[in-house]
């Protein structure tokens, strides 16, 4: 069956073909797999795909439909990814990967040919692929003390995948690789409190209804770790306070004030390829386009300044001309009586 059910039809189905696991172990209790029912019932009744947004400077889909294509994504790792041969990420190949985009395709209109967007679905596999082969790790170590791992395997994975993946999961590299995800889970000293949604879409559905604009970077990350005035975590309310300081600071004569992205990097480090305190679902800036926007917010600050100067100097001008254009009348007036006196004169002469 396709992955979240039944699909529009396809030119070719060899690739899910290729891709599918079967004859997977039964499975008596717990909760069942994703289904997508929302998304299945729109094409089945609609006859179209919904369409997905991903706005530049985003690197996940925003708006209506992004949950039900994280879904979707989800469902064909765990239907189709080929955990025989490829027990990681990195060990697929281009082909592996275009097969996921035209299951994508079949559920979804969304230009996989700009490349930004392309980046941003292939990251978002690369992550439920590792979340995928984490669960399933985390089923594996349940009977590695015993030593009968191979003989439980995972209700999604078939037995031949389930080999495959636990002699990766024995391998030194994945146990390194493991020890390192632990140490950086521990290192997290913050938990934040907008549920499962991506701090991208989180932030997304939080604009301003009239300009579309979003909150602050400050505000967000208090939004995102204060909950009714009170704080997930000790670190997060001391981060938080940090921000307001820098934000509060005079700033030195003849410098840039600090951009609310500035004054987060400061306070929350520096992550490669991550935006600390907006998650993954946006692309992070580089260090001379982050100096171009605060050069930019100055610059726009001093013209509003000029202009604001210019309309207060245009307003004396128009006051001083009405002077002016008073006293010319009243001259005129002086002129037009001198005339009659001067008229009166001659007459009487």
């Amino acid at each position: 069956m396709a992955p979240g059910g039944p699909r529009l039809s396809r030119t070719s189905h060899a690739a899910t073909d290729q891709l599918s696991r079967t004859d997977l172990p039964k499975i008596h209790k717990g909760r069942g797999d994703a289904i997508n029912a929302k998304l299945n019932d729109h094409i089945r009744v609609h006859k179209t795909k919904p369409t997905i947004n991903i706005p530049p400077g985003y690197t996940g889909p925003v708006g209506e439909w992004s949950s039900e294509f994280h879904t979707e994504i989800g469902i064909i790792i765990k239907k189709f990814a080929p955990l025989s041969t490829c027990p990681n990420w990195k060990s697929l190949n281009k082909s592996d990967i275009r097969k996921f985009h035209d299951l994508i395709l079949e559920k979804f209109t969304i230009d996989l040919h700009v490349t930004r967007i392309q980046k941003a679905v292939n990251s978002m596999l690369s992550s439920e692929f590792r979340t995928f082969t984490s669960t399933l790790s985390n089923h594996y170590k349940k009977y590695e003390k015993d030593g009968t791992s191979r003989e439980h395997p995972h209700h999604q994975v078939n037995q031949e995948d389930w080999e495959s993946l636990c002699t990766w999961f024995e391998s030194d590299k994945f146990k390194n690789l493991s020890t390192q995800g632990v140490k950086s889970r521990e290192a997290n000293k913050t938990k934040h409190c907008t549920g499962s949604k991506s701090f991208a879409r989180y932030r997304y559905e939080m604009r301003d209804p009239e300009t579309g604009e979003e909150i602050g970077q400050i505000k967000f990350y208090e939004l995102s770790y204060c909950k009714k005035g009170v704080w997930k975590s000790p670190k997060a309310e001391e981060n938080y306070g940090k921000m307001l300081e820098l934000q509060a600071a005079p700033t030195p004569e003849g410098s840039v004030p600090l951009t609310e992205a500035q004054i987060c990097e400061k306070v929350l480090g520096v992550r490669s390829g991550y935006i600390k305190g907006l998650g993954h679902g946006y692309e992070k800036p580089t260090s001379s386009s982050i100096e171009y926007n605060a050069e930019l917010v100055e610059a726009t600050r001093r013209a509003d300044e000029a202009e604001k100067r210019n309309k207060e100097l245009e307003q004396r001008v128009e006051e001083q001309q009405k002077t002016i254009d008073g006293l010319a009348a009243d001259t005129m007036d002086i002129r037009g009586i001198l005339r009659e006196l001067q008229e009166s004169r001659q007459g009487t002469n």
